[in-house]
């Protein structure tokens, strides 16, 4: 390398990266990927984070592939503004080389064609943080909208009508896999060695559909077990649950979320026209959260039993779901077409509760985020702590929906309110569960619209989440 007095470090060319959106390479003189130890970007811009973050060099080595002349990915970059680049490179011979410019992003066509508008209510501020955001729209071939945002709504990544998953990874594995079809709606689970991820999955020999669980290894895209749920669960329990519409009676059990417990080697489906499900991976069903009506006599041991805050079990029509139980004190609600049900502690989950056909009627319009607690030696469930119920109609999703804890908070996404036959939104808060104060607040407002002959399909917010930068590089 060039004694550093002598060189000149010129940036000599700005290049559109056309792999990942709101992203450029620039190209720098007289440095080589090999003499380089650590890189480091910062990203900022008027009424916008500033987000701070390290590249990681061996990702990089594949455009990296000229003599003297080192490529960087600026990332994060303002979508439609311009953003302050600081770019800090340190060599292996330890010289300090500082860049600063500036790169401007406009808009593409295609992003303001099809994004809801977006108004922040609050926010505050943390560090290196952005905000993921699936928005699925209502419009042909069904694209999807990946976006990460700041905490002013400034989007810092997107991608729109994506078949691979460009914001945050994902997976790659043949498909379908052997007489399986993988549900590439519902994301899988990755397991610690990475080398392993549980799925759903249907079997292309029979009719009905997303009733296995599948655990893959990566390594030689094999099946290393098939959890059969037409063996665990009733196939006919569908048309006891919802009475209104003529469901696809091959889509018995519709599963929306699965979460892997490493306790105890066991998974919590979350299964929206049955209920949530603990069941272990050698397939053997642990218990059942789900109102008690129409469960035949053989799962009754499996059912958890509804309890308030003494421990007392509640009366037969809130363990079936008639009713519900409400004290000064408490209150217990089973939920209803749920979605993200996800372990919060050893005996704590958490769950957005969309609430159609609540009771099993169509009176009592609210979804929630919820808490409850589990007893699994006394096959018990009490309900800790609830948001959402007092905002009625206001929060009430027909179906998506998630949910994140995060520390203290929960992180809710009521992913589509129908205000009109026009509009739709959706209304995702950061929730302190200690005050239930609103830490932050965004609302996406839809307007796409496609009726259907059974129903109508409205543009959504399918996942939402907070991510850290360093999740990301």
């Amino acid at each position: 390398m060039k004694d550093k007095q002598q060189t000149t470090f010129n940036i000599i060319n700005f290049e559109k990266n056309k792999i990942e959106h709101l992203e450029t390479i620039i190209s720098i003189q007289h440095l080589n990927i090999k003499d380089i130890k650590k890189i480091n970007v910062e990203v900022s811009g008027e009424e916008a984070d500033t987000i701070n973050y390290d590249v990681n060099i061996s990702t990089i080595k594949d455009i990296n592939t000229e003599k003297d002349i080192l490529k960087i990915p600026i990332k994060y970059l303002i979508a439609g503004k311009k953003s302050n680049v600081v770019l800090n490179i340190l060599t292996q011979n330890n010289t300090n080389i500082k860049k600063i410019f500036q790169i401007e992003e406009n808009i593409p066509s295609d992003l303001k064609k099809h994004l809801h508008d977006m108004k922040i209510i609050k926010t505050r501020t943390v560090k290196n943080r952005l905000y993921y955001f699936e928005i699925a729209l209502a419009i042909e071939n069904t694209p999807t909208v990946f976006l990460l945002i700041d905490n002013n709504g400034n989007i810092r990544s997107f991608s729109v009508n994506s078949t691979s998953y460009e914001i945050l990874p994902r997976y790659k594995i043949s498909n379908p896999l052997g007489q399986y079809i993988l549900n590439t709606e519902r994301e899988p689970i990755f397991l610690k060695d990475k080398k392993h991820l549980i799925t759903i999955a249907s079997n292309i020999s029979r009719k009905t559909i997303d009733d296995f669980i599948l655990e893959i290894d990566l390594t030689n895209n094999k099946i290393v077990k098939a959890i059969d749920l037409t063996k665990i669960l009733d196939v006919n329990r569908l048309i006891l649950l919802d009475t209104t519409y003529k469901r696809d009676i091959n889509d018995w059990l519709h599963p929306n979320s699965i979460f892997y417990n490493y306790d105890d080697n066991s998974i919590i489906l979350s299964a929206r026209h049955q209920g949530i499900f603990k069941i272990k991976m050698d397939g053997t069903l642990q218990w059942i959260l789900s109102p008690h009506k129409d469960w035949k006599e053989k799962y009754q041991i499996f059912l958890l039993k509804a309890i308030n805050s003494n421990g007392t079990i509640l009366n037969k029509n809130i363990q079936d779901g008639i009713e519900n139980y409400k004290t000064k004190e408490d209150e217990f609600e089973w939920c209803w077409e749920q979605h993200s049900a996800k372990i919060m502690n050893k005996t704590n989950i958490i769950v957005f509760d969309n609430g159609f056909k609540r009771n099993f009627n169509d009176k009592q319009i609210y979804s929630r985020a919820v808490i409850y607690k589990i007893d699994e030696k006394n096959m018990t469930v009490q309900q800790l702590w609830q948001y959402g119920k007092d905002l009625q109609c206001d929060f009430f999703s027909v179906c998506g929906g998630s949910i994140y804890n995060y520390e203290n908070t929960l992180f809710v996404n009521s992913g589509i309110i129908i205000q009109d036959n026009e509009f739709t939104k959706s209304i995702i808060k950061e929730i302190d569960i200690t005050t239930n104060k609103i830490l932050f607040e965004i609302i996406l407002t839809g307007k796409n619209i496609i009726r259907m002959p059974t129903h109508n399909l409205f543009d959504r917010t399918t996942d939402a989440r907070i991510v850290n930068i360093d999740e990301l590089n």
